[in-house]
């Protein structure tokens, strides 16, 4: 029986740390501000802790994905606060708080920090020498890529709120969300999302924006003088 038990407690054991996320957050330094409390909590605030503050704290998370959380150092009536993107698993956070703000020095174990900034600076490049169609390709080819994480979602938001005029590109991420379905529902973007894209979709009013209007001058007096005003 010895043989039996023995690898069952270790599958137990093994099952119990999956989707577990350690966060510890050092502080380098928080200047002549009186720090209360540290607070971290995802995005779609399924789990909120809270501890009182010190150089290092550590907070677990039952997570399995990447997530988004808030940081948020409390001073009195003051706040000091992040908001990043996370890996699950073990990792570290160091941080510091200056005259006026909170912010992020280092992040280990989480590439998918840096990824995020360099995609936050790689579309405002695009932005900035208005190249819609490298715009358009790079936040569709992005959220079909992340499919499988609920950071997709802030890359389908993106490309939704640039294309919300447009018909043709909007049906092209509705196909990408009818293949990724309903997994992430439980995120806060999802279903704000999802609704105004269905909004939008079925209207069917026409976007003057797409069309070229000729204009033709013509003789009023070949018209009768109105009598009243008109509203519309």
């Amino acid at each position: 029986m010895k043989y039996i038990i023995y690898p069952i407690i270790l599958l137990i054991s093994s099952l119990k740390s999956i989707g577990q996320t350690n966060i510890q957050i050092i502080t380098k330094s928080v200047g002549n501000h009186k720090i209360d409390k540290i607070q971290l909590f995802d995005l779609s605030q399924h789990e909120f802790y809270e501890v009182k503050y010190s150089g290092t704290v550590n907070f677990s998370f039952q997570k399995e994905n990447i997530d988004c959380y808030n940081i948020r150092y409390i001073e009195n009536n003051n706040m000091y606060r992040k908001q990043i993107w996370l890996d699950s698993g073990e990792v570290k956070i160091v941080t510091r708080i200056d005259s006026a703000d909170l912010h992020i020095d280092s992040v280990y174990n989480s590439p998918i920090y840096y990824s995020f900034l360099s995609f936050a600076k790689e579309l405002d490049r695009l932005h900035s020498i208005n190249d819609t169609m490298s715009i358009n390709k790079y936040l569709l080819d992005l959220y079909d890529k992340n499919i499988g994480n609920p950071l997709s979602l802030v890359f389908a938001n993106e490309y939704l709120q640039f294309n919300q005029n447009s018909r043709a590109e909007l049906l092209k991420l509705k196909s990408i969300t009818n293949k990724q379905g309903n997994k992430f529902e439980w995120f806060l973007l999802y279903t704000s999302m999802m609704e105004r894209l269905d909004i939008i979709l079925k209207q069917t009013s026409i976007n003057l924006k797409e069309y070229y209007f000729i204009i033709k001058r013509i003789k009023t007096s070949n018209y009768p003088k109105l009598t009243k005003n008109i509203e519309f």
